[in-house]
C-alpha cells in the first residue's frame, strides 16, 4: 500500500573537483545527497565522457556504522537499522550511455516521516560496464551491442534523509602532536553527540590567524560518536594553535567549534 505522504526529495550539490571516476568514463560529480523538508524531487545527470557507450546500474546499498565511524558493507538482503531503502525511489534503475552523451536521473523519497529513526542512511551505488558490439554470424546483420561481463565500479554516494533538525553538540579529545621530517601531525578524535549527522570540514589556524591545515568533506553518521582524525602541515614556528570544525550548510546544519591547543 502506498503511504500518502509529501514526497520528499534532494538537495544535489556539485563537487567543483574532477570526476569520481575519469577512468570509466562514466561521472558522478555529487558528493552526497540530502534530503529534508524544505527540499523536493530533483534530477541529477551522470555523464559519460569515454568514447565507449556504458550500461549502468543504479542501486542502494547499506552499511553498518560503528562508533568509531567505520563502515561495514551489508550484503544481499541485509538493511541497516536507520537504512533509507524503503523509502527512496530511483528512475530510472539501469540507463545506457552514450559515449560523450549524459543521462538525467530522478531520485525521489516517500513516507519516510513514519520512521523510527529521525534520520536514515544509505548509498547511491553506480556501477557501469562498457557496451561492446559482439558480431553474429547467423543474424545477417551488423552484429548486436551486449554489455561487457565486468562492471566496472564507480562509486558510492551517501544518501542523508532527515525528519527534523535537531541539535547536534561537537568537541574534541585525545589531541597529540607528532613530528615527521618537515612536518607536523596533529591527531585528535571528533566527538560528536545527537540524533543526526554532521558534514563539515576541520580547519587549523596558527597564532596568527594563518589557516596551516584543512580537511574538507568531514563525515560522522547519526551513529558515530568518537572519530579519529589527523592534520598534517609543515612544521611552523607557532606552538599555539586553533583547531575548528564548520558544518557545512547545504547539508543542513550550522554547527561550529574552536578550541585553542598549545604545541609541547
Amino acid at each position: 500500500m502506498l503511504i500518502k505522504n509529501t514526497l520528499i526529495s534532494l538537495t544535489l550539490v556539485i563537487s567543483l573537483g574532477a570526476s569520481l571516476s575519469a577512468e570509466a568514463g562514466v561521472s558522478f560529480t555529487n558528493l552526497r545527497i540530502f534530503i529534508d523538508n524544505k527540499t523536493n524531487k530533483q534530477d541529477f545527470t551522470l555523464l559519460n565522457r569515454g568514447d565507449t557507450s556504458e550500461n549502468c546500474q543504479i542501486t542502494l546499498v547499506d552499511y553498518n556504522v560503528a562508533e568509531d565511524g567505520s563502515l561495514t558493507e551489508l550484503v544481499g538482503n541485509q538493511q541497516a537499522s536507520n537504512s533509507a531503502k524503503p523509502y527512496v525511489r530511483l528512475s530510472p534503475k539501469r540507463v545506457n550511455i552514450k559515449a560523450q552523451q549524459s543521462q538525467k536521473l530522478k531520485i525521489i523519497a516517500r513516507g519516510y516521516r513514519k520512521a523510527k529513526s529521525n534520520e536514515l542512511h544509505s548509498y547511491l551505488s553506480i556501477a557501469c560496464k562498457p557496451i561492446k558490439k559482439q558480431l553474429t554470424s547467423t543474424s545477417g546483420s551488423n552484429g548486436q551491442y551486449a554489455p561487457a561481463m565486468e562492471p566496472r565500479f564507480i562509486s558510492r554516494i551517501p544518501i542523508i534523509i532527515r525528519k527534523q533538525q535537531v541539535p547536534v553538540v561537537i568537541d574534541f579529545s585525545d589531541i597529540s602532536f607528532t613530528t615527521e621530517g618537515e612536518n607536523t601531525l596533529l591527531n585528535f578524535t571528533l566527538l560528536k553527540q545527537g540524533e543526526r549527522s554532521t558534514y563539515g570540514k576541520l580547519k587549523l589556524l596558527d597564532e596568527t590567524g594563518n589557516q596551516v591545515a584543512i580537511k574538507s568533506s568531514v563525515s560522522a553518521y547519526i551513529q558515530a560518536k568518537a572519530i579519529k582524525h589527523t592534520l598534517k602541515f609543515k612544521n611552523v614556528d607557532s606552538t599555539k594553535f586553533t583547531l575548528m570544525y564548520e558544518e557545512n550548510p547545504d547539508f543542513g546544519g550550522t554547527e561550529t567549534k574552536s578550541i585553542e591547543i598549545t604545541k609541547p
